[in-house]
């Protein structure tokens, strides 16, 4: 593999999945690689969550390492977890919202 295709989404989810209209949504992003020759198949998806607290997802690189072993049998989806790198900001305010 020489490199990979990669697609961006957002996703809109509720702050509070028990209750969504409480506190609204947030937009959380994240990234989809694939190997480009194994684009057309419908591969399963891996998905990696850093460590934190507020870090975002990493970015691919070309290369061997564990993206040229997890490319060859899935999709890799990197999670900027909410309130980090791309998805929605999540601050003091948003928080004192909250009841409990």
């Amino acid at each position: 593999m020489t490199g990979f295709r990669v697609r961006e989404h957002r996703v809109e989810v509720p702050v509070d999945r028990d209750d969504p209209q409480r506190f609204g949504t947030l937009e959380v992003f994240a990234r989809e690689v694939v190997d480009p020759a194994r684009d057309g198949e419908d591969l399963p998806l891996l998905l990696f969550l850093q460590g934190g607290p507020g870090g975002m997802g990493p970015r691919p690189m070309p290369g061997g390492g564990w993206w040229a072993t997890a490319l060859r049998t899935h999709r890799v989806v990197l999670l900027d977890q909410r309130g980090t790198g791309r998805s929605s900001r999540v601050d003091g305010a948003d928080v004192a919202a909250f009841d409990d």
